[in-house]
């Protein structure tokens, strides 16, 4: 991705300094390694993974009821969506497909990145 669309993104938040962007390869590796082994720790303890479900729009519908949150969509997932395979029980049991299905997706999502961008808080903390 190139700098200067990191710039602008983090020109066009409200609280650019508390904005941080990256496109070096030393640090996408870096930051890749960290989102890849916290998301395999966040959905392998089930209280966790709950809290993230509870969160998670699953299909268009539900994207549009509460955009907010992390949103499930894409010819993939709307295909599992669609023929039952993927929903809030199968997501929840850790041990099954679907789950096995969503995490394998996210971390080609993770391994695919050129560029990484984040947001920090005054006291770094999910609180404020």
């Amino acid at each position: 991705m190139p700098s200067n669309v990191l710039d602008a993104l983090r020109g066009a938040a409200l609280a650019p300094e508390r904005i941080g962007v990256t496109n070096d390869p030393d640090w996408t590796l870096r930051i890749k390694a960290l989102a890849r082994r916290a998301y395999e720790i966040e959905t392998a303890i089930s209280r966790v993974n709950l809290e993230l479900l509870k969160i998670t729009r699953i299909g268009d519908a539900e994207i549009e009821e509460g955009p907010d949150g992390i949103t499930l969509t894409g010819s993939a997932n709307d295909a599992d969506i669609a023929s039952g395979v993927i929903n809030r029980a199968t997501l929840a049991d850790l041990a099954s497909d679907a789950h096995r299905k969503l995490l394998h997706r996210y971390l080609l999502a993770v391994e695919s990145a050129a560029a990484y961008v984040w947001m920090t808080t005054p006291s770094n903390s999910r609180a404020k």
